[in-house]
């Protein structure tokens, strides 16, 4: 999503299964319950649900018309 949306990422790879941050580290550091994918944003917040980082990045650049808007019924399907 963020490479549609043209926006800067570091991916980093996390093996599923033990938690092991590839390069070394515990995931469950960063996202205590384990859950991929998680964002961390520059401010340092923790986005960690797969449909809330995407509506986060869809709503960073509205131009691009990734998800409906806020507020619009159609929104809220998305959201269901």
């Amino acid at each position: 999503m963020l490479l549609e949306a043209g926006l800067p990422l570091t991916a980093i790879k996390i093996d599923e299964h033990t938690k092991v941050i590839k390069g070394g580290g515990d995931y469950r550091k960063v996202s205590p319950l384990g859950y991929v994918p998680s964002l961390v944003l520059d401010d340092g917040t923790l986005l960690t649900e797969g449909h809330a980082i995407v509506q986060y990045i869809a709503d960073k650049v509205p131009v691009m018309r990734l998800a409906p808007p806020n507020g619009t019924v159609e929104r809220t399907k998305l959201q269901a």
